[in-house]
């Protein structure tokens, strides 16, 4: 994937689809062991979680669930995985079976997800030297969490995620249960987005423009409930995204993330 190529479709879909060495069974073989984990007590789900830096909560590992009834704005649940948090996890591994067989099939993806945006950046790196260097420093812990969520289920219309900017520098959106994802500018222009086997979504987040060029806006997107298309009677749908942040920048506000840029 050139760089050449990567502007053109963000200029015209404000998204790049870039080739992934993975395949629809892999995310789903992943998801059925996270789906797996999720049935396990919420008391036992709850105390994993950390934050891979402490006091950045743009670097959470582990497991988190958010209720509308509490004051969320979504009904979900997720998990995110770093490379180097397996010393922590398996602390916990012995007593949570379900947690060591997620794990196992979360690496590959990581991996491969890993790899992939650091063909994407490197694809930059002529254009922006040092580029590179940013997201993958020496000596430092790599800034990646691979998310795996699941929704629950709404009626037919609504906002599973509302419309949002992500909050670091870059995301892959690698795979999803069903449509419902939306991509666009401003909320004013999401379209539905097509994603097929083989491809991972790119998309800039709020800092990918100040270190590279105004030509790389961050991607405003949203989910809605596509009642033809749910997972099961409770689940709405899953996805699996991969964020890669660069090192050494201040959290962005939740307003920031939440509120849609002039144009």
């Amino acid at each position: 994937m050139t760089l050449d190529a990567i502007t053109q479709q963000i200029k015209e879909k404000h998204y790049a689809a870039i080739p992934i060495e993975l395949k629809r069974s892999d995310f789903e073989v992943a998801v059925a062991a996270f789906m797996k984990f999720l049935e396990v007590p919420q008391e036992v789900k709850d105390p994993i979680y950390f934050q891979l830096y402490p006091g950045n909560r743009g670097s959470e590992v582990g497991y988190k669930k958010y209720l509308r009834d509490l004051g969320n704005t979504d009904n979900r649940e997720y998990f995110h995985y770093n490379e180097h948090a397996d010393e922590r996890f398996k602390e916990q591994e012995t007593s949570i079976p379900e947690l060591h067989a997620f794990l196992e099939k979360t690496r590959m993806i990581y991996a491969e997800a890993k790899r992939t945006i650091r063909s994407v950046v490197e694809a930059f790196e002529p254009a922006y030297p040092g580029l590179t260097a940013k997201f993958f420093v020496e000596g430092e812990r790599p800034n990646f969490y691979l998310r795996f969520l699941k929704y629950d289920r709404l009626k037919p219309g609504e906002f599973l995620a509302k419309g949002h900017y992500d909050r670091g520098t870059t995301t892959l959106a690698l795979a999803e249960s069903a449509p419902g994802l939306r991509m666009g500018l401003t909320d004013a222009d999401v379209r539905d987005v097509v994603h097929a086997e083989g491809q991972a979504l790119f998309m800039p987040g709020l800092r990918f423009q100040s270190i590279t060029s105004p030509d790389f806006p961050p991607t405003w997107h949203d989910v809605v409930q596509k009642n033809e298309d749910t997972f099961s009677q409770d689940v709405a749908r899953w996805a699996v995204v991969f964020f890669a942040d660069i090192h050494g920048v201040n959290q962005i506000t939740y307003e920031e993330a939440h509120t849609p840029k002039a144009t």
